[in-house]
């Protein structure tokens, strides 16, 4: 209980964190990269961030598998486990550097003919180094998944910390020494080795978990498979949801779209850390209950206790951006910025009864039942593609926010409900 609380209560510094550095250290950044630079930075982490699709959903299941065995006392099963997760991860990094180095082969296919040529240039660079920090991320999901399966809420929250706050305080000083957008992506990557190697030292030192590499039993991939393939598909829908735009908009109309389209972003992804901070940390507790005889009593009141917290903050938090949000961005990042509010508020407004009810969404992935409910999400995620490309050559990144608002506010409220 004692890591749970502190976990959450971590959750919300980090979150406190990200907010007061991310508001000291934009501006500094928008005006060192300039709108054009800081939009090709943005499309290349959008671009990447597809890749970690490979990771098929493995991340999301370990802690099923986990709790199931551990239920059953098999610490050779769990054992075994691990070196599975463990190759398949690293399987899966060779996989993200083959497809990283086809997309920087193949990037005019995505820009189209909007990108000057240094800008091309630089996305290569960008995406080149953003690869491999991919690549890196995907070992270091199989070691944080074990950390959060065994409940050690208080490691993984202060490494989340510290790659908050260390990312920018490593990048401002070669921002300031002219490294632009280059020394951004490097300092992503070495936050993200760091981690790394600080996730493997606290599971093999702390929590003294083993890895059984002989006699594996790769059927269990079968069902590791049937269970992450929907949570895989799920990674899907949110790609399609928040990412895809800046791809159209690149493609379209060019980079300074994208930078005013990810200002807008930027607000809506704190709205939605500020509510998943507290499901976060009740997940192990929701797969536990699972194998408990009053499962459902418990899981209904948890998420009625959740939900409740939930929509306290969530709603006095679109309610100050309402009132508040314009005129802070266009004195924070400036007037060129100004159809960020615009975007923010589209983009936040129909998630709000979606974002009281996410312990629901993991309660259905315990229970194995969460297909249904993915299909449909896909499916609007595959139309809200459809309806952002008109719109966004008729009205630009607020076509663009406007087409998502309307497909997140049907698959997120009407037909999640």
């Amino acid at each position: 209980m004692n890591q749970r609380r502190v976990g959450a209560l971590l959750s919300y510094l980090n979150i406190f964190l990200a907010i007061i550095i991310q508001f000291a250290y934009t501006p500094i950044m928008l005006r060192i990269l300039g709108q054009q630079e800081f939009g090709v930075y943005s499309l290349s982490e959008s671009v990447i961030s597809y890749l970690g699709l490979l990771n098929f959903g493995f991340s999301g299941s370990y802690l099923k598998f986990y709790s199931q065995y551990k239920a059953q006392n098999d610490d050779l099963s769990i054992k075994k486990l691990n070196a599975i997760y463990l190759i398949v991860f690293v399987i899966i990094s060779i996989l993200i550097c083959i497809g990283g180095y086809s997309i920087v082969q193949n990037i005019k296919l995505i820009v189209g003919d909007n990108f000057t040529e240094s800008e091309l240039r630089l996305t290569k660079i960008l995406m080149a180094i953003m690869t491999v920090n991919m690549a890196v991320m995907m070992p270091n999901n199989a070691f944080t998944s074990i950390t959060v399966a065994h409940e050690r809420f208080i490691f993984a929250k202060v490494l989340t910390i510290f790659k908050t706050v260390g990312s920018p305080l490593f990048a401002l000083p070669l921002l300031l020494l002219g490294y632009g957008s280059k020394g951004m992506s490097f300092v992503l990557l070495f936050v993200t080795v760091i981690s790394l190697i600080l996730n493997i030292y606290y599971c093999l030192q702390k929590l003294k978990i083993g890895f059984e590499f002989r006699n594996l039993n790769w059927l269990v991939l079968k069902d590791i498979f049937s269970f992450s393939f929907f949570v895989f598909l799920w990674s899907i829908v949110d790609q399609l949801n928040w990412q895809v735009g800046k791809v159209i908009l690149a493609n379209i109309i060019g980079s300074t779209a994208v930078a005013v389209y990810t200002i807008g972003m930027q607000f809506t992804t704190l709205f939605m850390v500020f509510s998943t901070a507290i499901s976060g940390v009740f997940t192990p507790q929701i797969y536990n209950y699972v194998y408990e005889k009053d499962a459902s009593k418990k899981l209904t009141e948890l998420m009625i206790k959740v939900g409740r917290v939930q929509f306290y903050v969530v709603f006095y938090i679109w309610v100050a951006f309402v009132i508040f949000g314009k005129p802070f961005i266009n004195l924070w990042a400036g007037a060129e910025y100004g159809n960020a509010y615009f975007i923010g508020l589209l983009l936040m407004t129909p998630i709000i009864i979606a974002l009281t009810q996410n312990i629901g969404i993991e309660i259905l992935r315990a229970y194995n039942k969460h297909q249904m409910r993915t299909l449909f999400h896909l499916l609007l995620a595959l139309i809200n593609i459809a309806i952002i490309i008109p719109l966004t050559k008729e009205y630009g990144e607020i076509g663009c926010a406007f087409g998502t608002c309307i497909s997140t506010f049907i698959s997120s409220t009407v037909i999640s409900n």
